[in-house]
């Protein structure tokens, strides 16, 4: 079922632009109007967003990650993906490291931590 995106999808999409520099970060809230999105049972996120919303630049920091501890203790990774072509955001990724069902889909935002993408070779770029 196709719906806006919730609170906790929108403040997340937040988090993640403020580890931006401020054109990506203004382009990335600015998609989320007139957005879509279709979630699934495990949190899987598919991001419908408009023809016509601005375009993310050209940069390497992409997927963002995020990371957060399920409720019995596993960690969990989310991973935010843009359209390979457009330079919309597409998609929220999430898996637990073993592999198992994750049991707590929307955690707190003060307890998931979010880092920009590192490109092998160059300097770590994830914050604390």
């Amino acid at each position: 079922m196709m719906r806006t995106p919730n609170v906790w999808e929108a403040s997340l999409i937040s988090m993640a632009s403020q580890k931006l520099n401020a054109v990506a970060a203004q382009t990335l809230v600015e998609q989320l109007r007139g957005t879509t999105v279709e979630a699934d049972e495990q949190g899987q996120l598919r991001f419908h967003v408009p023809e016509s919303a601005p375009t993310v630049p050209d940069t390497d920091v992409f997927p963002i990650s995020f990371f957060y501890y399920d409720s019995d203790g596993m960690p969990v990774e989310m991973l935010l993906h843009l359209n390979g072509a457009r330079r919309h955001i597409s998609s929220l990724e999430r898996y637990r490291d073993d592999g198992r069902h994750i049991n707590l889909l929307w955690p707190q935002l003060d307890q998931v931590r979010c880092s920009l993408y590192t490109p092998p070779g160059s300097i770590d770029a994830e914050t604390p």
